[in-house]
């Protein structure tokens, strides 16, 4: 089954959260200090600045004050609220307040090639005592070439626009950006802001400096304990390490040590014993046919690991911080295939492909794709045709674009604005040709789209009104963008890791909504 799902903003509230317990500088030290900003002072010489802790809602300055008791331990954390909450406010109010504290030393931020200029807006507004450099390509207006894919394998098309290979960085190339480095070690207000490849790349520049904080924006990246990104930022030196996540677990708790493996090091010990002694035990109290015995010994290596991570892993919803935004709803629509739909699949389950499968001499996940793909369009299985076939992508042979046909066209009339996300660049050429069809308004971003290009797209979509939807892939638009300028959200095929599909819904999209899911009924 495929599943579209929508969201629907509506109105804002504001409700309270827990306070902090901070005390308010006092202007007793004379006149020489009159000039002096004023701050919000926390324990050990901690000051926030007045303008900063002013802005935050209560639970982002519990937020900061977690910061600086990990900072006082000389340890790391996961700051893994929920999406929309703020984490990217929370860590750059922190880290001005350091600076402000004269307790700053240059930092490193590494966060997806599509955030980079999104977090050096939101360092420069929080903090404009920043020296921000971005060390990519896309900043300094070099050129970068870029290879279209079919469809975005798992955050790698997010840093296709690093470099064009891995072999073509040459140290003749990589001695460009020693100024950029320098200017921000140099600095005492230095922060750069690059992207997981680029570290992969330069990590022998990156990795001998010793950072005041290094920080993981969608910190999930490093899950996998043996893949090479997250051998290389566990190279990082510095103690202070933050990782930021939505998802700090997604499939299971070997990736929960991954990230603590870097935030703090030795914590929960080396990866085979916390394999034997939590994530085996736990994985197996939860089937449905473990003993009584599994089921204690899960349960209590559960609470054992609880109070190991409580003091570093801090994590709220939306519900429990009261936050300022409205309650979601979720909507379950059922599609029916259309008669193509339904004959072309009936005919790949008849094909030699099928038996291949059968018979353990072709992968499964073959079979899962080509029936996902004539789910969505029949048309996704010729796409070379596409060009010289009129009738390419016609919504009435997919059930699922005809729903969503007629949904645009309701909220086309009720003055609505639409986020749609796909999973591949082949099915946004679809909605594209339909789009222009029928005469809407749009913007589209992918992993094709020029990394200095997207910010712009971004500011666009949510400060003009006329443009009605903005179609976007997954990988690229889903992670992290703020997204504010849409009042309804279509996800046309989700990820197979739920946790992706999570960063399209309201982390981006403030308000109420509604989900709505459209389910592919296959007979």
């Amino acid at each position: 089954m495929n599943i579209i799902q929508i969201y629907i903003k509506g109105t804002k509230v504001s409700l309270s959260a827990e306070d902090v317990n901070t005390s308010s500088h006092e202007d007793n030290q004379g006149d020489i200090e009159d000039v002096e900003p004023p701050f919000v002072a926390l324990e050990g010489g901690f000051r926030i600045p007045e303008t900063i802790f002013n802005s935050l809602f209560d639970y982002q300055k519990v937020g900061v004050q977690w910061l600086w008791e990990l900072h006082c331990q000389r340890a790391g954390g996961i700051i893994g609220d929920e999406m929309g909450l703020g984490k990217t406010v929370q860590v750059l109010s922190f880290l001005g307040s350091l600076h402000f504290s004269n307790m700053y030393k240059p930092s490193i931020i590494i966060c997806p090639v599509t955030l980079l200029r999104q977090w050096k807006r939101e360092a420069k507004k929080w903090y404009p005592s920043f020296h921000v450099e971005i060390l990519h390509d896309s900043a300094h207006d070099l050129s970068s070439k870029k290879k279209q894919a079919d469809s975005e394998s798992d955050y790698e098309s997010e840093d296709l626009l690093d470099s064009e290979t891995e072999g073509n960085t040459s140290s003749r190339t990589s001695k460009k950006w020693d100024p950029v480095i320098a200017r921000v070690v140099r600095s005492n207000s230095g922060l750069l802001i690059t992207t997981y490849e680029q570290l992969r790349i330069l990590g022998e520049k990156l990795l001998d400096i010793e950072w005041g904080y290094a920080v993981l924006d969608e910190g999930h990246r490093i899950r996998n304990p043996n893949a090479e990104v997250t051998l290389v930022c566990k190279q990082l030196q510095t103690v202070h390490r933050i990782i930021m996540t939505g998802a700090p677990i997604q499939n299971k708790l070997s990736e929960l040590w991954s990230l603590f493996d870097f935030v703090f090091p030795g914590k929960l010990g080396v990866l085979p014993v916390f394999e034997a002694e939590f994530a085996v035990p736990i994985s197996v109290g939860g089937y449905a046919n473990a003993t009584p015995l599994q089921v204690s010994t899960a349960y209590r290596c559960a609470v054992v690991l609880r109070d190991l991570i409580m003091p570093y892993l801090l994590r709220r919803m939306k519900a429990d911080v009261n936050a300022h935004l409205t309650k979601k709803t979720e909507h379950v629509l059922f599609c029916s295939l259309t008669p193509e739909q339904r004959s072309v699949y009936r005919a790949f389950l008849a094909s030699s492909e099928v038996e291949q499968i059968f018979d353990g001499n072709r992968n499964s996940l073959y079979g899962i794709d080509v029936m996902r793909k004539i789910c969505n369009h029949p048309d996704l299985l010729e796409r070379e045709h596409s060009c010289r076939d009129p009738d390419y992508g016609n919504p009435e042979r997919s059930g699922k674009m005809k729903v969503v046909a007629e949904v645009l066209k309701v909220w086309k009339e009720q003055g609505h604005r639409v986020l749609l996300f796909s999973q591949t660049q082949q099915m946004l050429d679809i909605f594209e040709r339909f789009l222009v069809t029928c005469e809407y308004n749009y913007r589209r971003m992918d992993g094709v789209t020029p990394v200095k290009q997207r910010m712009a797209l971004i500011d666009e979509f949510n400060n003009t009104d006329d443009i009605f939807i903005f179609i976007l892939t997954t990988k690229v638009g889903g992670l992290g963008t703020n997204l504010t300028g849409a009042n309804r959200v279509i996800i046309f095929d989700p990820d197979w890791n739920p946790s992706t599909d999570m960063q399209d819904r309201p982390g981006s999209v403030l308000g109420e909504l509604v989900r709505k899911r459209m389910l592919q009924c296959i007979d």
